[in-house]
């Protein structure tokens, strides 16, 4: 066959012991919820430090990038970043949840969070921000996760990673942190966050192509 096997450039940083991100440009798509959702913190008093770390976040998304790769006369390739999909999360502190959810949003995604973690940690946000939320008794185990979010000790990531372990169907990758790590800037690796689309178009069977035709 032809075209990527393994997985692009993010992929890649799965297989090494220290990730760092590729020469891929910040995203640049317009992200009105998560606009929405720093607002909101910075009104809050008790929401300083999420806040901060949310604006860092939105920064280094690479939401919405896509790149035009070199290829043959005929074909058009793209290379494109989107959303993963629902991501569950799990914190045991407010400041932890808020910049889960702050991450989430910064990469397109939505959230799922227990029903009582999230009435008591993110009470009071904007409608059009609670529309990015999906409410489980317990997020792990909710259908269509595509990826999860832990800050906690050792023992909540084991059980996180116990509750993934049991469900059928795909792998679902998870990422932990523990509350001071989320507090010194160490947090959660966006990319992993983000699905790699490569899209191949047939120009030629499209209708035709002006740079194959002055080869002819």
């Amino acid at each position: 066959g032809t075209g990527p096997k393994a997985g692009g450039p993010l992929y890649l940083t799965k297989l090494v012991a220290s990730p760092k991100t590729g020469p891929i440009p910040a995203g640049t798509a317009e992200n009105p919820a998560l606009a929405t959702y720093i607002g909101w913190l910075e009104t809050q008093s008790d929401t300083g430090a999420a806040a901060a770390a949310v604006k860092e976040i939105a920064r280094a998304s690479r939401l919405g990038q896509e790149i035009e790769l070199p290829g043959p006369v005929g074909e058009r390739n793209l290379y494109a970043l989107h959303p993963r999909g629902r991501v569950a999360l799990s914190a045991r502190t407010a400041t932890g949840l808020r910049i889960q959810f702050g991450a989430v949003l910064a990469t397109g995604n939505s959230a799922v969070i227990s029903t009582k973690a999230g009435a008591d940690m993110l009470a009071g946000l904007p409608r059009s921000v609670t529309a990015r939320i999906i409410h489980a008794d317990e997020p792990m185990t909710h259908d269509g996760i595509a990826a999860a979010l832990v800050e906690g000790n050792a023992e909540d990531v084991l059980l996180a990673f116990r509750l993934l372990a049991e469900r059928s169907g795909a792998i679902v990758p998870l990422q932990s942190a523990t509350p001071e790590a989320l507090a010194g800037g160490d947090g959660y690796m966006l990319d992993w966050l983000l699905e790699e689309v490569s899209t191949s178009i047939n120009t030629t069977a499209a209708g035709g192509n002006a740079s194959l035709m002055a080869v002819a």
